[in-house]
């Protein structure tokens, strides 16, 4: 496991091997509490999913630490298919937990949602598609909901910009379907906010000079990449000085100090890595050794939001907001909506642009 828990405080593993661990260290005040009970269920060692299982685990286990309330985590290790999900499920319920942690892909969200409402809350960690059934809570980072974000973002620019004007925007979208997801996504919201989409277009290498030119014959005042960072880097000089928005997949980690060709485009990102010294997140411990990929050090900071938000609904909590290591997360109505922080690079450097 290339991300250890350590034997700090309560846990118990459900699984191919089992074992208890007592309660150390912790405040006489906290151990007079009832310990809430909370389950994981997430594909451990199903080797295509295990370096992500293992980064959301490490960080539910850092959120777990830095709780004023005494947790036991039961891991339950599920394969990745929708039906691992199902009995993964049952077996926690079997187990008396209060709330559960997964699945982690969308299809065994997917079928949890099928299969109706669950007996007992279940924080899903991947999106869903649909409405979700009462007690199952959706909180997967999701590509889509960051390219609806940032299309607000983009409409209040260019309302404040030209205030009797209607937005425009263009987009460049390559072929992946993550990309084309985001690229439906950021067009729906931008049109749903009253703008309008001037031009969509495929994205190939090479064709960078034709596709910048159809989109400044347009009346676009700024431009959504739905590209990863080779793409858009190459793309945003042949763009003019239009505004330039992404989606968190410019940022793949590399470093790329001194490289300006990104400079100004702004997407969403999650405060944990473009907000370190955030008060909010100070209890909860970075991991050690660094995990070296952005797609991983999200996935950390999931674990620590999904486990502050068992907690809120073990504690019968269903409306209330936290100012979380993915974003402004506010629960209402059996939903939980997740507001990131803009980034943008400078010097090819990730920070802050802006509140979102």
């Amino acid at each position: 496991m290339p991300f250890p828990l350590l034997p700090v405080g309560r846990r118990r593993f459900v699984g191919a091997a089992a074992c208890a661990m007592v309660a150390a260290g912790l405040p006489a005040a906290a151990r007079a509490q009832t310990p809430i009970q909370i389950a994981t269920l997430l594909p451990t060692r199903t080797p295509a999913f295990a370096r992500a299982a293992a980064a959301l685990l490490a960080g539910v286990e850092a959120a777990r630490r830095g709780s004023d309330q005494p947790i036991e985590l039961l891991q339950f290790e599920i394969g990745a298919e929708p039906a691992a999900a199902l009995d993964g499920l049952r077996r926690a319920g079997e187990a008396a937990v209060q709330v559960v942690l997964g699945p982690l892909t969308r299809s065994a969200v997917q079928a949890l949602a099928e299969a109706g409402p669950p007996a007992l809350p279940v924080i899903a960690l991947a999106p869903l598609d649909g409405e979700a059934p009462r007690n199952l809570w959706p909180l997967g980072l999701s590509l889509d909901a960051d390219a609806r974000q940032i299309a607000r973002v983009a409409l209040a620019e260019a309302r404040a910009t030209a205030p009797t004007a209607t937005p425009t925007a263009a987009i460049i979208a390559s072929a992946p379907a993550l990309f084309r997801r985001a690229a439906q996504a950021f067009a729906g919201e931008f049109r749903a906010g009253g703008g309008e989409i001037a031009l969509t277009v495929d994205w190939a290498p090479g064709r960078e000079p034709v596709l910048g030119k159809a989109v400044l014959q347009t009346a676009a005042s700024c431009v959504f990449l739905a590209l990863d960072r080779a793409g858009a880097a190459a793309q945003r000089p042949f763009c003019g000085r239009l505004a330039a928005f992404a989606t968190a997949q410019i940022d793949d980690g590399r470093d790329a100090a001194g490289q300006q060709d990104l400079d100004g485009v702004r997407f969403v990102e999650v405060p944990w890595r473009v907000q370190p010294d955030q008060s909010a997140l100070a209890a909860f411990a970075r991991p050690e050794p660094a995990l070296g990929a952005p797609e991983l050090e999200r996935l950390y900071a999931l674990g620590i939001d999904a486990l502050r938000v068992a907690v809120e609904i073990a504690r019968g909590h269903d409306g209330f907001a936290l100012d979380g290591a993915t974003g402004l997360l506010t629960a209402a109505g059996g939903r939980i909506e997740r507001r990131g922080a803009i980034a943008t690079l400078r010097d090819g450097v990730l920070g802050l642009d802006a509140p979102a």
